[in-house]
Formats: structure tokens, C-alpha cells, sequence
């Protein structure tokens, strides 16, 4: 009897053991994805930081043309009243 509930503890050691060792993949598979999740986002955050530098450059030189185009207008509606 004592050497069967031996067997029964050694059977269910195993078994808590197995169970550990599954526990601990899972557990390093998980820290495995965050990481490779954060990176992602580390990614991501810097590729919007570099858009909106360029989107803000873009705009700023949108508004440049802009009132380039104006001024001309105003210049070309000037020349044009005084040589009529």
C-alpha cells in the first residue's frame, strides 16, 4: 500500500511537473508576442511622428505657394488696370 501511494505521488509529481514546464512555455510564447507586439508599435508611433513632420512641412509649404499665388494675382490684376 505505501509503495503504490508512493508510485500515486511520484505519478502525480510528474504530472505537476509537466504541467509547470506547458505553464512556462505559454508564459514565455506570451512575453515572445509582447515584445514582438511593442516593437510593432514602437514602429508605428515613430513612422506617424516622421508623417507628421512631413505633413506639417507639406502644409507650411502649401501655405507659402499660397500666398505667393496671391501676391502675384494682386500684381498681375495691378500691371493689368495700369496698362489699361
Amino acid at each position: 500500500m505505501l509503495q503504490s501511494l508512493q508510485q500515486e505521488a511520484a505519478k502525480h509529481k510528474e504530472d505537476l511537473k509537466k504541467e509547470v514546464d506547458c505553464l512556462r512555455s505559454d508564459l514565455q510564447q506570451a512575453r515572445d508576442d509582447r515584445d514582438h507586439q511593442l516593437g510593432q508599435v514602437q514602429s508605428l508611433v515613430a513612422e506617424i511622428a516622421n508623417y507628421k513632420e512631413l505633413t506639417g512641412k507639406t502644409a507650411m509649404e502649401v501655405e507659402k505657394t499660397m500666398t505667393k499665388a496671391n501676391v502675384l494675382e494682386v500684381c498681375v490684376h495691378t500691371f493689368l488696370s495700369l496698362s489699361s
